[in-house]
């Protein structure tokens, strides 16, 4: 909870609950969505404004008050989706920005890591405004290795004012980026739109098998690649984050990354 001495309110975060029954198991699941609320500075409620999707987890760790007047505020949210609720991999840090009035402005969803199989597991519990109006959110991600065994590594995101993934690299482990140097795999242009280039150099396998993933874990594109340069083509993919792996043929881990579509 923070107090705005300008407009003399109380504002937070909090929850609305729901029970979805699901047919197939034959019994309710709870479901959670986030809503940001206004209070006068004797509580009576102003307005309360509610941000979704409606999700099997979501939480608030930070609410900061933003240059501009808005409010900015990061955590987690897990399974974003009501198709699959009772199985869901998917722990994704979120950052969101509310107007002054508390309507939405943008809203971030980003996992740092992604194991296809294993799916996410990250946070974000702090953050802070730049003068520019760029937003730095800490908090901490999980990766897996090559034999599925986790290490959680401190994650910092840079993010645009306009609510933009700002800097991909401040994701990527140490472990991580010589993993990718020793097999030399480099993506271009990063941030996209259309297309993706992917040089592979010498010392990786060759060919070798690219997939691309959405934020759900859904596979985009799964195709051979060979030592070089070649484009892929990201029609259809939607704006945001997309996670890519470099396989061998018997399906060992190489290298793996990811990009932003901002169409």
């Amino acid at each position: 909870m923070q107090y705005d001495p300008v407009h003399q309110e109380w504002v937070y975060f909090t929850i609305f609950e729901k029970n979805v029954f699901i047919e197939e198991h034959g019994f309710e699941v709870e479901m959670i969505l986030p809503v940001f609320v206004r209070r006068d500075s004797v509580m009576s409620l102003i307005s309360y404004n509610e941000f979704g999707p409606y999700a099997f987890n979501h939480c608030i760790g930070a609410l900061e008050p933003s240059h501009s007047n808005s409010w900015i505020a990061a955590g987690n949210t897990t399974c974003f989706s009501e198709e699959h609720p009772t199985n869901c991999y998917q722990e994704s840090g979120r950052v969101i920005k509310r107007l002054p009035d508390g309507t939405p402005e943008w809203s971030l969803i980003d996992t740092a890591f992604y194991n296809p199989e294993l799916g996410s597991s990250s946070y974000l519990s702090g953050l802070t405004e730049a003068p520019s109006g760029s937003i730095y959110a800490v908090g901490w991600a999980k990766d897996f290795d090559e034999n599925n065994v986790y290490r959680s590594y401190g994650w910092l995101l840079k993010i645009s004012k306009d609510g933009c993934i700002d800097t991909v690299c401040t994701t990527l482990s140490i472990s991580q980026q010589i993993q990718d140097r020793s097999y030399k795999v480099k993506t271009y242009p990063n941030p996209t739109s259309d297309y993706i280039f992917f040089e592979l150099m010498d010392g990786i396998v060759n060919p070798a098998v690219l997939e691309l993933y959405d934020l759900t874990g859904k596979l985009l594109i799964r195709q051979i690649v060979q030592t070089g340069t070649q484009s892929v083509s990201l029609e259809g993919a939607a704006h945001g984050v997309l996670f890519w792996q470099i396989l061998n043929k018997s399906g060992l881990h190489l290298a793996h990354g990811k990009i932003v579509v901002d169409k």
